[in-house]
């Protein structure tokens, strides 16, 4: 029979020898080569990323943010300026630590060391050394002093791979006091040559070529062209196409009423005349699909008349018919799948 005591000690012993063989084996890997093994980061190298326009006229004010997507590195960036002729002016360097955001004042940052470009606008250049680009995050956000105005503009990268292709999108003056600026820039370090085509509801268009030099940015007014061309209605389509180095084409689109504090980007689209049905067919239904997400009342006042207006902008040397909706616009009841006419759109139609 044994004694309590002796029970103990073999309790005692074993946990010593397990404790012996846990450090044994610990220093066994420690010493190992595998141990030390690890995968080499990812290299350092030259990254640059865009923003299409910057202003520090009167009455407006352009803040740049920056964040590092790292978690274990700094960033040093340096914003450069891009005057619309193309001159690059460079701004002092910024140190933004691992998961962190900079906020940089660029009419600040000017200071006096670039007095003519206080009153001026352009586009901007990040240049920066990272693994990879999407290290950075950068937005410039440009406002309007007084009023309700704001705009956001991501940075975005230049593909240089890319030859023919164009940037599209819908204009829209819903009244007489609503302004709009549509900016062209060339990103890339080679000529562009870009053909401006700007049509109303109907069909009727206007066209014309803008060659943007290197670096440079043309700002329009796309009031001003609907009405030296004299299109109709409040809305219709921009279709900007390059032929040659369409990857270098960057292009924003604003609109804003500072009688009424409003403002919007009017999204604008890559279009590559190349794609296939297969590369956008992902349910494999044999159709080009396009689907827009609709923020529903559940149960709407009838005297508000609300209905579903989906702007669509066709540009071919054919003609299309948009098939029947199942969803009917101006329903009061949600769900309710009464199909809508088709649509019969002739080239270019919107």
């Amino acid at each position: 029979m044994f004694t309590l005591s002796s029970r103990r000690f073999r309790v005692t012993r074993f946990l010593v020898l397990l404790i012996l063989m846990s450090v044994a084996s610990h220093c066994s890997f420690a010493q190992s080569p595998l141990a030390h093994q690890h995968p080499a980061p990812p290299a350092a190298e030259d990254q640059e990323q865009f923003i299409s326009y910057w202003t520090t006229e009167t009455g407006w004010r352009t803040e740049l943010d920056l964040r590092n997507n790292q978690v274990d590195q700094p960033l040093t960036v340096t914003p450069v300026l891009r005057a619309t002729d193309g001159a690059e002016i460079p701004l002092s360097a910024v140190v933004v630590l691992p998961q962190e955001v900079k906020t940089l004042d660029v009419a600040t940052a000017i200071g006096n060391s670039a007095p003519q470009l206080i009153g001026a606008y352009g586009s901007l250049v990040l240049r920066y050394r990272a693994p990879s680009g999407v290290n950075l995050y950068a937005v410039a956000m440009i406002m309007g002093v007084g009023h309700s105005i704001a705009f956001h503009v991501d940075g975005t990268g230049e593909d240089q791979t890319q030859d023919l292709g164009s940037r599209e999108g819908i204009w829209w003056l819903p009244n007489t006091s609503a302004s709009d600026y549509l900016v062209l820039a060339n990103r890339g370090q080679n000529p562009l040559k870009t053909n401006l085509s700007i049509s109303d509801a109907s069909g009727k268009s206007s066209a014309q070529t803008i060659t943007l030099s290197p670096r440079s940015l043309a700002r329009y007014s796309i009031r001003q062209i609907v009405a030296a061309a004299k299109l109709g209605g409040s809305y219709g389509g921009i279709r900007i196409t390059a032929a040659d180095h369409a990857g270098s084409l960057d292009t924003l689109h604003v609109l804003f009423d500072e009688d009424g504090g409003f403002s919007a980007v009017m999204k604008m689209f890559d279009y590559d005349p190349r794609a296939q049905l297969k590369e956008r067919d992902y349910a494999r239904t044999g159709k080009w699909t396009l689907r827009a997400p609709m923020l529903a009342l559940a149960n709407p006042d009838p005297s508000l008349s609300l209905f579903l207006w989906v702007p669509c902008c066709f540009h071919s040397s054919s003609s299309a018919t948009l098939p029947p909706s199942p969803w009917k616009p101006r329903s009061i009841s949600i769900g309710v799948r009464t199909p809508a006419p088709a649509k019969h759109l002739a080239p270019p139609y919107i």
